[in-house]
């Protein structure tokens, strides 16, 4: 009887522990919204094996990324706990950002629109982001917090996506903020026209400076080449449709059930990652709005923002041309818009060329020269252009540019020479520059003024001092110096060099000289070109 009353104890307090364990842990995960420890064996699909290497007691998606690119996983940190359908999903991925991250955050809590879900996904970060993003979950419920290898910020949009439950969908750069208005104004316009997509406007600070900059990112949003009504499409301003606006994706809203529709992911690449994205919904939307508001705020000099990377992977953004015009194609689309298709993917073509480090130029030039001699456009830019002569030097010459420029001066004539040197900078495409300056009797100070040209353009500087008296012989008179003789020893001075350009202290540079450098001296020894100086 004793025994039997033991039992009867034993599993009562068996029963009593269970209770207390499940509501010990519901109450666990809705005040604090930690993830229970559960494993989903119907998410085993084609990362069966990644996920069964993996710990049994964490959370995980599948994550689809943009077509044939392989499936990835993102791990489920915090699950967000929200009693309402959110209106916006804002998708912010993040990387080694700690020092900007909070300011950021706070401007996406403190929205005037409450009803909102946020999903941040960090990106293998090596700092403090994820500490951060974990201590705002736990005072936010509407945040969501994700965790993958460092994939890139598209595979990271794609994760939030994945779990995005608005009915609109925001992106944001972990290193921008948005005006505290943002949402709820752009929301309340979106809705108002039942659109698929809305674009504001934006502004810049200056990391340096402190300073806002509104000019600096007015080409972000060209009112004059869109419609003047509420509403338009691609049936519109095809001739326009990749000019209007950028590329990116920080400044819009998108419908989810539009993106959803039309099955958009973001590009698994390093960088440019969003440029697919954007341009393909904005050729498929039936309805595109704008608000004339500056809600982003953008900073400027940032060396760790997700777009300033594009050295590492210089030809990311040509995989967004194919893919861009693969779904385009695949709509019906392509023929409507390939005008503006090709006008846009050349100069951006030619901006990264020129925005690129040295190496990277290199690698960019050599892939660009057979492209632009396979793809099916035809250049309308006018043939004095810089643009023309660009995309024409760089089909016709196989072997990336370093322009040799060679300016013989002194301190009397340096200010001229350092103002025709600013022309040349200024006016000059994606070329290398190499400045050999010949001289006598200037002061270290000016070298020093020179120097600080390369914060406009960089460029490399050879310098010669020539000797006093190395001319005494030659005939000289009001308009023929000595520094006029210094060009008959460049060959001599510098016999590695294959070609040098000539130029007087006193010329002023208009345009991009690579015309005048591809001429082939091998035929003959002096070249001329019309149209380059006053």
């Amino acid at each position: 009887m004793l025994r039997r009353k033991y039992k009867i104890i034993i599993i009562l307090i068996i029963i009593l522990l269970n209770v207390i364990f499940y509501f010990f842990m519901n109450f666990f995960y809705i005040k604090n919204r930690a993830i229970l420890p559960i494993f989903r064996k119907d998410n085993i699909t084609k990362n069966n094996e990644i996920l069964q290497s993996k710990s049994l007691y964490k959370k995980y998606i599948i994550v689809k990324n943009n077509a044939n690119e392989p499936d990835t996983l993102s791990e489920i940190i915090i699950q967000n706990n929200l009693d309402y359908i959110p209106k916006i999903s804002v998708i912010i991925p993040v990387f080694n950002n700690e020092l900007y991250l909070q300011q950021c955050l706070e401007t996406v809590i403190n929205q005037t629109l409450k009803e909102i879900e946020i999903i941040c996904i960090d990106d293998g970060s090596t700092d403090n982001s994820l500490d951060i993003l974990i201590k705002y979950a736990y005072k936010d419920k509407r945040i969501t917090v994700l965790k993958q290898d460092n994939l890139h910020s598209g595979v990271a949009r794609n994760a939030g996506l994945s779990i995005a439950k608005g009915e609109y969908l925001s992106f944001l750069d972990s290193d921008d903020w948005f005006e505290l208005n943002m949402l709820e104004e752009m929301y309340k316009k979106i809705i108002s026209n039942n659109g698929d997509i809305i674009i504001c406007q934006c502004k810049s600070i200056d990391l340096e400076s402190g300073k806002f900059d509104e000019k600096r990112l007015n080409y972000s949003l060209i009112h004059k080449l869109i419609p003047k009504k509420e509403t338009f499409s691609v049936i519109d301003i095809p001739n326009n449709i990749f000019q209007f606006c950028q590329g990116w994706t920080w400044d819009k809203l998108f419908k989810a059930d539009f993106i959803r529709d039309n099955n958009l992911r973001f590009q698994n690449i390093m960088n440019t990652n969003d440029v697919h994205f954007t341009f393909t919904a904005l050729c498929l939307a039936k309805i595109i709005t704008t608000i004339n508001k500056r809600f982003i705020i953008k900073r400027h000099k940032h060396k760790n923002s997700l777009s300033s990377n594009r050295d590492k992977n210089p030809t990311c953004f040509l995989l967004s041309f194919d893919a861009i015009k693969s779904k385009l194609e695949e709509k019906g689309l392509f023929e409507l818009v390939k005008e503006s298709f090709w006008e846009w993917a050349l100069s951006l073509s030619i901006i990264q060329l020129k925005t690129l480090n040295q190496e990277s130029k290199v690698i960019l030039y050599k892939i660009l020269h057979k492209k632009l001699n396979l793809w099916d456009y035809v250049e309308k830019s006018p043939k004095a252009s810089n643009r023309y002569r660009a995309i024409n030097y760089i089909k016709q010459q196989e072997d990336f540019p370093t322009i040799n420029i060679a300016y013989s001066t002194n301190h009397n004539f340096f200010k001229l020479c350092l103002i025709s040197i600013l022309s040349l900078l200024v006016n000059s495409e994606y070329e290398n520059i190499n400045i050999i300056l010949l001289y006598n009797n200037i002061k270290q100070s000016d070298i020093r003024k020179l120097n600080e040209l390369k914060e406009i353009r960089f460029f490399t500087l050879q310098t010669l001092y020539i000797e006093e008296n190395e001319f005494n012989n030659y005939p000289l008179a009001e308009w023929l110096t000595k520094e006029t003789w210094y060009r008959y020893i460049l060959a001599d001075k510098f016999p590695n060099i294959d070609k040098i350009l000539y130029l007087d202290s006193d010329t002023i540079i208009r345009k991009s000289l690579l015309p005048l450098w591809g001429i082939n001296l091998t035929i003959i020894k002096f070249g001329l070109k019309l149209g380059f100086f006053p």
